[in-house]
């Protein structure tokens, strides 16, 4: 990528999350290895604030052209957290959205944005 396409495209990232922002508080916990193998959670700590959007998945499509809707493969759409690329998220991250829990299910890092795929705590789904 080119610096001035990172630029732009950095400009362009932060006036889409100022258009519809969300200050959040990222709920972490950190785990280390223990002697047998396993892991065991070490400590909890929040982030700073942070400046995100989210942003939510568009209802589902069907994928094939088939009549009957219970034959028909769901697409899996998750709903996002796009930052800036600084921001402080990781897979695991919690953090609370309108009285509902978030976790953070995977991030994909880029030179002009970090997205964040989240999904309810303790849904079926992640």
């Amino acid at each position: 990528m080119k610096e001035v396409e990172r630029i732009v495209q950095t400009r362009n990232t932060a006036e889409f999350i100022a258009a519809h922002s969300m200050t959040v508080r990222f709920h972490r916990t950190l785990v280390e290895p223990n002697r047998r193998g396993g892991i065991q959670q070490s400590a909890e700590f929040w982030t700073k604030l942070q400046t995100v959007r989210f942003v939510e998945a568009k209802q589902r499509k069907r994928r094939s052209g088939l009549s009957e809707t219970t034959a028909g493969r769901m697409s899996r759409e998750h709903d996002i957290v796009i930052a800036m690329p600084s921001a402080d998220i990781k897979a695991g991250d919690e953090f609370d959205r309108e009285d509902v829990v978030w976790k953070v299910t995977r991030t994909t890092p880029k030179p002009y944005e970090l997205i964040a795929e989240v999904d309810i705590k303790g849904s079926s789904d992640g």
